[in-house]
């Protein structure tokens, strides 16, 4: 007896995406200035602490690198009264060192603020984003995009994949 596959559902990322938390060219060029870069923008979007999203996202960030390769990074943070998650995008042309598994510089970093109490949100969300960079050449349609319409439109086509 055959089991019907599960479908993953690839558009998850999307629903957290927002204009206002989209920079094209961050001004970073370390892990803690992106990471306090994003942070800024979240927190003034939602009425946040911008210091304590940097300080929780840096102190993961001490514990492993969130550089998954493919000059991709999922920097993230975990808040105690947060209701549903925040995705922060940054890209950078230059590049921000992440140490990634294979060497390369992050281009595309994407900030992760999740709730304390669902765990499983920001290991959905990271599943999703490491799901749609799998293949190293994706990366060039998301910093070909120079609004936030062409990033969404990207990232469309390459979740369908």
């Amino acid at each position: 007896m055959s089991r019907p596959s599960r479908r993953r559902q690839p558009h998850r990322l999307l629903q957290y995406l927002t204009p206002k938390l989209y920079l094209k060219d961050v001004s970073a060029v370390s892990r803690l200035d992106v990471i306090r870069e994003l942070s800024a923008l979240a927190a003034q979007e939602y009425g946040l602490d911008s210091a304590t999203i940097e300080r929780k996202a840096w102190e993961r960030e001490l514990i492993a690198a969130t550089g998954i390769g493919h000059s991709v990074a999922i920097p993230h943070a975990r808040l105690k009264d947060l209701k549903e998650p925040i995705v922060a995008v940054g890209t950078s042309e230059a590049g921000i060192p992440f140490d990634a598994p294979d060497g390369l510089p992050a281009h595309i970093v994407f900030l992760l603020i999740t709730p304390q109490s669902q765990p499983e949100a920001q290991l959905e969300l990271s599943a999703d984003i490491a799901h749609t960079f799998r293949e190293p050449r994706c990366q060039e349609q998301i910093l070909r995009a120079s609004t936030y319409t062409e990033l969404v439109a990207a990232l469309k086509t390459l979740s369908s994949k």
